[in-house]
């Protein structure tokens, strides 16, 4: 007998010492007052064995946990179950521990809890581990999270909510759910009732921002119970607002181009690469017959013309099989009614786009275009026709004309110059057989027929200038000039008596020949109206514009009235008498000539005795 006791002596010790070594120990008796406490228990409370027994747990209570917490376990022993749970310690030194804890209660001789046996392992390092994870994972989340008790404050919330809600961490710790989510969303009762009757809740719901804005998320909540035993509710949350906004303008994007195609007198069809049809815009009704269902999943080569079909076949196959992405053509195509009309089509290989996947072709009727084209090359081969017979009948009109002018002129000289040297005979030789009226009847004769012979060379000159084929080369504008206004004097021109200031014209493309002619007449009028001037001025220039350079010539003689400008270019038409000043009629008609054969425009300014100003432009 005394062996058996010894040997379960040596046995409870043996245990003992193994629990001693391997776990915190500490009895309580009934009251939870310590009695005993093994080495590890002092090791890593930091408390003597003395300072420790004696007194209860609460010596090293953290005050991590709630009241609830420790009456639950309370409840528990006293019942004489045993409690099993983690427990966070605050050390001697003020360092807190965690310990998994099991409390085994023991019955005493009424079989009432006389005694608790708490049997401990540290897993402090363990737990330190995970909630390093939890803090990272909760911290560096990208959706918001927010952490909330029953009564809706907060526990805990992340950055990413806080950026959300455009507070900071403390500013929005102070705030409760019902004042960051919006009162009007009519997903608000929904969640909330959710939540509180199946334990949790994923949807949308709205949140106001700290500058009123707001936002529309997707969250998803729910309760649990923590470590304490506390209700808890836990939520993450999405900012989705512009992505919705994405979504809405999607869909409105969506509806204005369904309408488009709808309405759209052009037609659209999508087909697999068979090109059988899978859809049709309504717009084919109209153009040929068949309503989109009639034709769905119809293969479309079947509608083509038969040559048009084998002309456009291997175009097909390649497009189809995605050798060419894109084309072009024009078909023939049978309606409902058996007419066949044509249709301009465009295809578009997109089946490796994931948004299409199909082959898209755009087409319209252009029956009508093309019957018009069939006219319109009819009509312009006859037009041809009856423009080359003009064209001949023209030049031959043209030589005829030229013919004529030419010896028109010499024929009317020949007769001038035989009157004007008979009456100049007369006025030289036989004067003194001739009274006043006689010698000044003469003198009207001489200057007529001089008048006549002018008029003859200036018509020469017009016709000349009508028919003249055109050379271009650089002309030194600024020379041109300079040199006729010197071979004027020479000629006899009051030149020493008139100022001339002549700027630089630079240079321009033209046929030297025809502007020279233009410079000669309009300097010659510019003299011949300023000569009555007591002190004449005449200035030649050019001007930059945006439109390009436009060239002048200013004087500041007799003028004329502006209300009969747009006759001053007409041939023969005159703004002065003969008897005031002398002229033809034909120099500003034979300018305005050259200057529209050239591709230019002129026109004139004037005042009454104030001078005039002629303008004209040349295309660079």
């Amino acid at each position: 007998m005394e062996k058996q006791l010894r040997r379960q002596k040596d046995i409870i010790s043996t245990y003992r010492r193994a629990l001693d070594a391997s776990s915190i120990v500490a009895i309580t008796d009934s009251q939870g007052i310590i009695t005993y406490v093994n080495d590890n228990f002092c090791r890593i409370s930091g408390y003597s064995a003395d300072e420790l027994i004696g007194h209860t747990h609460s010596i090293i209570n953290s005050g991590y946990h709630t009241r609830d917490f420790f009456s639950e376990l309370w409840r528990t022993i006293t019942s004489g179950q045993i409690w099993r749970g983690e427990i966070r310690n605050r050390a001697k030194d003020g360092n807190y521990y965690w310990v998994e804890t099991t409390i085994v209660p023991f019955p005493d001789e009424y079989g009432q809890a006389g005694s608790y046996v708490s049997i401990r392992h540290d897993i402090t390092a363990r737990k330190e581990k995970k909630e390093l994870k939890y803090r990272l994972l909760f911290d560096h989340s990208r959706e918001g999270l927010i952490i909330a008790r029953p009564e809706c404050t907060f526990v805990e919330v992340n950055k990413a909510a806080c950026d959300m809600l455009g507070y900071t961490h403390d500013e929005l710790m102070l705030l409760t759910t019902p004042q960051i989510t919006v009162a009007t969303d009519p997903l608000l009762p929904i969640a909330t009732d959710r939540l509180l009757r199946e334990g949790s809740y994923e949807g949308r719901l709205q949140f106001c921002r700290s500058d009123g804005s707001v936002i529309d998320t997707e969250i998803s909540t729910a309760i649990y119970t923590d470590e304490n035993g506390e209700s808890r509710s836990y939520m993450s949350m999405r900012d989705i607002t512009e992505r919705l906004k994405a979504d809405k303008a999607l869909q409105e994007s969506e509806r204005k181009f369904r309408a488009l195609i709808e309405n759209s007198r052009d037609g659209i069809a999508i087909t697999n690469e068979n090109w059988e049809i899978t859809y049709l815009s309504p717009a084919i009704y109209e153009i040929l017959g068949f309503t989109p269902e009639e034709l769905k999943n119809t293969n479309a080569a079947e509608l083509l013309h038969p040559e048009d079909l084998e002309t456009h076949l291997p175009l097909l196959m390649e497009l189809g099989t995605g050798q060419r992405t894109h084309a072009t053509r024009l078909l023939r195509v049978r309606r409902k009614d058996g007419q066949w009309r044509w249709i301009e089509a465009t295809a578009t290989n997109q089946i490796n786009d994931p948004a299409v996947g199909a082959m898209v072709t755009n087409f319209r009727d252009i029956t009508e275009r093309k019957e018009a084209e069939e006219k319109l090359a009819l009509l312009n081969q006859s037009l041809e026709r009856k423009i080359e017979e003009r064209t001949h009948e023209l030049k031959e009109s043209n030589k005829a004309l030229q013919s004529f002018s030419y010896i028109a002129a010499h024929d009317l000289q020949a007769p001038l110059r035989v009157l004007n040297g008979y009456a100049a005979i007369l006025l030289n030789e036989h004067s003194a057989g001739l009274d006043e009226e006689g010698r000044e009847m003469v003198g009207t004769i001489l200057h007529k027929t001089k008048q006549a012979s002018q008029l003859v060379k200036d018509l020469l000159a017009f016709s000349r200038a009508s028919h003249a084929v055109m050379q271009r080369t650089s002309v030194d504008m600024t020379e041109m000039v300079r040199a006729i206004i010197d071979s004027m004097a020479m000629a006899g021109y009051d030149i020493t008596r008139t100022e001339v200031h002549l700027h630089d014209l630079g240079t321009v493309s033209c046929d030297r020949g025809l502007i020279q002619q233009v410079w000669t007449n309009l300097i010659t009028n510019a003299l011949k109206y300023s000569a009555k001037k007591d002190r004449p001025l005449i200035t030649i220039g050019m001007e930059n514009t945006l439109t390009g350079r436009v060239y002048y010539i200013k004087d500041n003689g007799a003028g004329f009235n502006m209300e009969l400008a747009p006759k001053l270019f007409e041939v023969f038409a005159r703004l002065h008498s003969g008897e005031e000043f002398e002229g033809t009629g034909i120099g500003l008609a034979l300018v305005r000539n050259i200057i529209v054969r050239h591709g230019g425009r002129i026109w004139a300014d004037a005042r009454v005795n104030e001078g005039a100003a002629f303008y004209f432009t040349l295309p660079q």
